[in-house]
Order: structure tokens, then sequence, then C-alpha cells
């Protein structure tokens, strides 16, 4: 999966930062679609093995010790609002 998700990316997508983003999309779709947990942790070293950007398993771990909460993201879509209207 790992290095199909690779493939697949880099026909557009050079940059290494969406390598790694599309290997840790396409296997949380994959657990998601199996209804089995994934574990975060296991996700960012299989990232780090595969020679992806340690950013984006960084985000991995970062966005597991996260709730969602913690985007504001109504205080982004009113930000937007607000810049919409001006």
């Amino acid at each position: 999966m790992i290095e199909d998700a690779t493939n697949s990316c880099l026909v557009t997508h050079y940059d290494p930062r969406c390598v790694g983003t599309t290997v840790a999309t396409r296997a949380v779709i994959a657990h998601a679609l199996a209804g089995t947990e994934w574990d975060p942790e296991e996700l960012a070293v299989a990232i780090t093995v595969a020679d992806g950007p340690e950013g984006v398993a960084e985000a991995v771990r970062f966005s597991a010790a996260s709730d969602l909460a913690g985007l504001e993201l109504e205080s982004l879509a009113d930000r937007l609002r607000e810049a919409g209207e001006a």
C-alpha cells in the first residue's frame, strides 16, 4: 500500500510532503474501510521508515494528541466570513 500510494502521488506531486501525506491518508482510509483500529505512532513510524518527510510524521503525532476543538474551526469560519464582507 505504501509503495502504491507513493507511486501514484509521484505522478503529479514530487514534493515529499505530498507523498507522505498521501501515504498517511491512504493508511487511515484503509483502516476505516476495514473497520480496524490504527495507531498514530505506528503510522508515523511507517511514514519515517518509508523515507517520508519527518514533518508529516510529526503532524500525525500531533493530530493524535489533539482534538477537533483545538483547531478552532468555528473561529476560522467567522474570520473568513468577516473577511468576505470587507
